[in-house]
């Protein structure tokens, strides 16, 4: 819970932010934090501005939100 309060501080504040688990690299990436040794962490959350001219890309800059409508079913799931 701490890392998605920490998230959401940060999309409030204008930073990009990101968890991502250590697949590769596990010792060069504690080495470089100087994480203690006997400590392994599970995950990394990174932080950081975007660059200039920097230009969202992705799904959801491409494909439109659904509406309220379409997420929230009160007794009954709408058919279309």
């Amino acid at each position: 819970m701490a890392c998605m309060v920490m998230l959401l501080k940060a999309v409030d504040e204008g930073v990009g932010a990101w968890f991502f688990g250590i697949m590769q690299g596990q010792a060069e990436l504690l080495e470089t934090l100087g994480v203690p040794t006997g400590l392994r962490p599970i995950g990394v959350l990174a932080f950081g501005y975007k660059a200039p001219g920097d230009r969202m890309e992705g799904s959801s800059v491409t494909i439109p939100r659904r509406t309220f409508g379409h997420l929230v079913h009160r007794g009954h799931w709408r058919e279309d």
